[in-house]
């Protein structure tokens, strides 16, 4: 009969946050425990890909390994983000600076995912330009230079006093949900509107186009039902291009 492994409780180590050194020694001695973690989880998803790959691999096998990862392995992953949420404030305690990290991975979803992509999903994609970064184009460098000039230009002075509240996706708003904050927080035809919505896009909350969110909010006008969440463009062929749309709505808002 084989015997049954019993498990410990990991050993307690001494605390050291009595200063201000000893506590920034506790933060890198809990970045390193989740460096370790990590690797953990790593090992472990190795092994469940290679299972499913294995064409004799038992069904039981299978289904251990998948509750393995449903109970163990996304719970460690929840606790080694708030890790390092935690860690970020010990080590840098600098107002301000969480919602300025979270607006520039805003923008960077909003520069890489392409969200018409049927095979890849949006955390695939941007995990895929983490591990190997993709070359900016010719191309991208020109639309990314209008882009930023287009932003520097434009004044969100008179919609400060909006506070967006975070997506319920944690990545980008839904359809029901962004047009909810629009129609709520600015009036119909108003500049603010139109700045709103800007602001929407180029911050990567919405992944789509001016035109697309107008569409949703004439179809909230008209008391119709939004029951798709999911933004999708349908249709036939275009007979203008989103950019040429875009600068007639922006000439109607101006």
């Amino acid at each position: 009969m084989p015997t049954l492994r019993t498990t410990t409780a990991s050993p307690p180590v001494p605390s050291t946050a009595n200063t201000k050194s000893g506590r920034q020694v506790d933060s890198i001695r809990d970045l390193h425990e989740a460096r370790h973690r990590l690797n953990n989880v790593k090992n472990e998803l190795g092994s469940f890909v290679s299972l499913l790959k294995d064409e004799s691999a038992r069904r039981t096998d299978i289904n251990t390994s998948t509750r393995n990862v449903e109970r163990c392995l996304l719970p460690a992953l929840d606790k080694i983000i708030k890790t390092m949420e935690d860690l970020g404030k010990t080590l840098a305690p600098i107002p301000a600076l969480k919602e300025t990290c979270d607006a520039l991975e805003r923008e960077r979803i909003r520069m890489l995912v392409d969200h018409r992509h049927k095979r890849k999903s949006a955390d695939v994609q941007v995990l895929q330009n983490y591990v190997t970064p993709a070359k900016p184009s010719a191309t991208d460098n020109a639309s990314k230079r209008q882009r930023t000039t287009r932003s520097s230009t434009q004044s969100y002075s008179k919609i400060e006093h909006i506070c967006l509240p975070t997506p319920k996706t944690g990545t980008y708003y839904g359809v029901r949900e962004a047009i909810a904050i629009i129609e709520s927080s600015t009036n119909e035809k108003s500049k603010e509107r139109g700045k709103l919505i800007r602001k929407l896009i180029e911050e990567g909350l919405v992944p789509c186009k001016k035109t697309t969110i107008h569409k949703y909010l004439n179809l909230s006008k008209s008391g119709k039902v939004i029951e798709n969440d999911e933004w999708k463009s349908e249709g036939g062929q275009r007979i203008m291009n989103d950019n040429a749309i875009d600068t007639i709505v922006d000439g109607l808002e101006d």
